[in-house]
């Protein structure tokens, strides 16, 4: 399996792609309306055959991002029992690989470290970075390093258009 790291939600990308079926959360379904029946609603538990993957939907809502708004729709995808990638949230699942959110504004370097620690995967690459800076990519590399030594796991980061086999 190749993961490749590519950026978020991007309508205008689905539109541009009619023969890609589209799995997704209620709240982003109704902004592909368009889309008609390309659009197929997951939610926490269902299990779905998708090009040969075995994907479970994982989860509900996305992490708190205001105090005064109430989380949005969020789903995580889990292929094959093996590769995690939890969206926009920090949703626990027992996983060897892990699609990490390394920075985002409703997140801090100790939520990162928590949720590391909390589904300790053999291997966690860091997603959602695209808002820092070369200075914000050091610190999320260093932390990255300190966790997987300290857990005995590869942590790291993989650049844009990057990928790993797993």
């Amino acid at each position: 399996m190749r993961i490749t790291k590519y950026g978020h939600f991007d309508a205008d990308r689905l539109r541009g792609r009619p023969d890609l079926p589209v799995y997704t959360c209620p709240g982003v379904a109704r902004r592909l309306e368009d889309l008609g029946d390309r659009v197929r609603v997951v939610e926490n538990g269902d299990v779905l055959d998708v090009a040969g993957f075995r994907v479970t939907v994982v989860g509900e809502k996305h992490h708190v991002s205001h105090p005064d708004v109430p989380p949005v729709d969020n789903v995580g995808f889990l292929v094959d029992g093996e590769v995690f990638h939890p969206g926009d949230a920090l949703t626990v699942v027992e996983v060897a690989t892990l699609l990490a959110p390394g920075q985002a504004p409703w997140m801090t370097v100790p939520d990162l470290i928590r949720y590391l620690r909390a589904v300790r995967p053999r291997r966690a690459y860091a997603i959602h970075d695209g808002l820092l800076n070369q200075w914000g990519l050091k610190v999320l590399d260093g932390v990255l390093d300190s966790e997987g030594e300290r857990l005995g796991a590869e942590f790291r980061r993989l650049p844009v258009g990057g990928s790993a086999e797993v």
